[in-house]
């Protein structure tokens, strides 16, 4: 069984032989430190990577959209955890407006900034294109169908799907896509309590661009499409459950149709605890959801006992494992597995990724007890 029988198998809700796992990072210095280079072939060093991880899905999309060398590099390093955190993810082109040695900035086309900081790694949101209902009435999202944004993804589905890897595409979301990228989130998060025409105005805007990106992979053959909307804080959603289900529910469904159609799949991300959506997220046909955060008491036992036959939970491992011994660690990567395999329906990931801090040995240590524990024989 590869990887990719092994996460359709879960997906059907039924026991893979291996439990999918997914290795990802705190940061993209972690992939550096801890992931070798293997060859100047960028899909031959991927596949590599993927192999010396042991994971499971490979992101396809087009890593040619920015100016940036710096962010280049970071997309096709990020292939093998598929979260793209440092260049935005998603089809927009991006041009460089500056950079040193510690950070960059740069400009989405759509006109929003982002202020990258190298080492460590974090992100500023420094600029949002709509400042005010007037400038967000005249905005105008760019073309979705341009093929210049998929040159070469439906050649990476079709190599890596051969090579027995289960494929993802990600796009921007609909709640934090906004805020990442649009419009700053305090004066969304307002307009969606006193300006519910305008504020659905930006949604379905950005839905509509986001719906079509989505086609696009789809119809190249992607297995999954991958979206981020980070829903809650560690106590409860960031916005009301009528909230969520005026504004996002129904694009949340539209897009998991959208890939149903093709026979394919819909992955949110989503941090925080968002228990009390949890219904609503199975009704509109989320088919994965990650990271399944501890620390954001979102209890994988308890998840799995109420909806484990109709999603698949994709993460588990506490943020703070590099904080554990490892006979802690053991203990809870063996503890998290066997809450999660019964029945299928579970892919082991960290909410927090590795951390740029652990050590070496530490990390080979990680590396041996996944691959261990997520063999059932």
């Amino acid at each position: 069984m590869n990887k990719r029988e092994a996460v359709l198998t879960t997906l059907r809700h039924e026991e893979p032989e291996i439990v999918p796992g997914q290795i990802n990072f705190f940061s993209i210095n972690g992939i550096r430190k801890f992931v070798p280079i293997f060859s100047n072939d960028w899909r031959e060093n991927t596949l590599k990577r993927l192999e010396f991880l042991d994971n499971s899905f490979v992101e396809v999309g087009s890593a040619k959209l920015h100016q940036s060398e710096f962010l280049r590099e970071s997309d096709e390093l990020e292939r093998v955890t598929f979260f793209r955190s440092v260049s935005g993810s998603g089809v927009l082109r991006t041009k460089l407006i500056e950079e040193t040695n510690k950070d960059l900035t740069f400009e989405f086309e759509t006109g929003g900034r982002w202020r990258i900081h190298k080492d460590p790694f974090w992100r500023d949101y420094i600029h949002h294109p709509i400042q005010s209902i007037e400038n967000g009435e005249k905005m105008k999202m760019p073309d979705p169908n341009d093929p210049e944004r998929y040159e070469g993804v439906k050649e990476n589905i079709e190599y890596f799907k051969e090579k027995g890897y289960f494929t993802s595409a990600e796009i921007n979301g609909f709640f934090s896509g906004v805020w990442y990228r649009y419009q700053n989130m305090q004066d969304f998060m307002m307009n969606l309590v006193i300006n519910e025409e305008f504020a659905k105005k930006v949604v379905d805007m950005i839905g509509s661009f986001n719906l079509e990106t989505a086609r696009n992979f789809l119809e190249r053959g992607v297995d999954s499409i991958l979206f981020c909307d980070d829903l809650g804080s560690n106590t409860a959603t960031l916005i009301s459950p009528d909230s969520y289900k005026k504004f996002f529910y129904p694009w949340h469904k539209k897009l998991a149709e959208l890939c149903h159609n093709y026979g394919a799949y819909l992955n949110m991300h989503s941090h925080g605890n968002i228990n009390e959506i949890m219904p609503l997220l199975v009704k509109a046909g989320i088919d994965i959801l990650n990271p399944v955060g501890p620390s954001d008491n979102m209890n994988l036992g308890e998840l799995k006992e109420k909806y484990g036959d109709k999603i698949t939970f994709m993460g588990g491992v506490s943020k703070f494992i590099g904080e554990m011994s490892r006979e802690e660690l053991e203990t809870h990567l063996r503890k998290v597995i066997e809450t999660g395999y019964p029945g299928g329906g579970f892919i082991l990931m960290s909410e927090g990724g590795i951390p740029d801090n652990i050590s070496m040995e530490d990390f080979k240590f990680y590396l041996e007890i996944s691959k261990k524990y997520r063999r059932r024989g």
